[in-house]
Formats: structure tokens, C-alpha cells, sequence
């Protein structure tokens, strides 16, 4: 067993990586300390889970985009794979207050 809690991230630069592997483990308590709190109230596990999907991956932009934007790479039905970018918006306190999906 881990004995030490996992660190808190305050970098805005990281905070997307962090958020995003928390929501793949599906471990949304943890997500949701990367929140601020009243974004955190208006959204739900199920709707996070919905809003990015079933992705695989996790990754830089390979792409010139905006800062702190992350790319995700998710897989098809014909085994195809494909990417989608997120951008996240924080408050001085660096906690998000909004993700938004990128067109490229």
C-alpha cells in the first residue's frame, strides 16, 4: 500500500495532465480538487465521464495550439485511432473554471 497521499499539482501548466489521469482512473474526488468549487458543484461524475468520453491516452499537442490545451486520443469502433484537444481555463487561485473542446 502507498503510504504517502499523491501531491497536489499548482502548476497551471500541469494541472490538466493531473486532472485528466484522475479522470481516467475515474478517481473524481481527487479530480475535483483541481476545481474551482462553483464549477465543481455544476458538474456531475457522469457528466465528466460523458464529456470526455472513453479516451486511451493522454497526451502533449502535437499541434501549435493554446496554452494549457491537452490532447486525447481515443479509439473507434474500427480499431482507428483519433485525437481531440481540451483547453482549460483557470482562476488566479489556479483552479479550472472551464474546459473547452478545441477546433484545429
Amino acid at each position: 500500500a502507498y503510504k504517502k497521499p499523491p501531491k497536489f499539482i499548482t502548476n497551471a501548466n500541469i494541472i490538466p495532465y493531473a486532472f485528466m489521469q484522475n479522470i481516467k482512473a475515474k478517481d473524481y474526488k481527487e479530480a475535483r480538487k483541481y476545481l474551482d468549487d462553483e464549477f465543481s458543484l455544476s458538474l456531475s461524475n457522469e457528466s465528466l465521464n460523458a464529456y470526455f468520453g472513453n479516451f486511451t491516452t493522454i497526451s502533449t499537442p502535437q499541434l501549435k495550439t493554446k496554452p494549457k490545451t491537452i490532447c486525447l486520443y481515443y479509439r473507434n469502433d474500427k480499431n482507428e485511432f483519433y485525437s481531440q484537444y481540451f483547453t482549460f481555463e483557470f482562476n488566479n487561485a489556479n483552479k479550472i473554471i472551464n474546459i473547452s473542446k478545441q477546433r484545429l
